[in-house]
């Protein structure tokens, strides 16, 4: 996987300079950060404080095929916007999702919960009685999670 940056709440202002992304901080003891756009894949745009942004910032990310996802208030994705042309044909990649068949969709939140789940498990310390029961609970994960395990892993843990 490719580079990805947020932009959160310590961030003012984000421009672009001489391919350069240039975050800004928001107070005066932050540092500015820069990152070459030609490295990135996503930006996140994580700011409930605001975040200054120009057109020609965007533009400029998205000419060299970087994604740009804006959460809401609660920190799932908004809105997204995607770059049409380059090496991966977003487009098409979303076409394909949208004509999954809903047995396949359902196997492949299956998957992304169990993922979740072990992650979770793996972050725990290795005598905490809770493994157990994140293993248990990643291994009875049905298709589509019709049980809601991963909101029971949250509150666990």
């Amino acid at each position: 996987m490719g580079r990805v940056v947020v932009l959160g709440d310590e961030i003012e202002r984000a421009r672009v300079s001489n391919g350069q992304l240039i975050a800004e901080p928001r107070t005066e003891e932050g540092t500015v950060r820069t990152a070459p756009i030609e490295d990135l894949d996503l930006v996140l745009i994580d700011s409930m404080q605001g975040l200054m942004l120009d057109s020609h910032a965007l533009r400029a990310l998205v000419d060299q095929g970087v994604a740009v996802v804006i959460t809401n208030s609660t920190h799932h994705p908004s809105g997204i916007l995607l770059p049409l042309h380059g090496t991966i044909s977003h487009g098409a990649v979303l076409e394909a999702q949208i004509a999954l068949s809903a047995s396949r969709t359902k196997r492949a939140w299956q998957a992304l919960v169990k993922a979740k789940i072990e992650a979770q498990r793996r972050v725990l310390h290795p005598e905490s009685p809770l493994q157990k029961r994140f293993s248990v609970l990643a291994e009875t994960v049905k298709p589509g999670d019709p049980e809601n395990l991963e909101a029971q892993a949250a509150r666990l843990y």
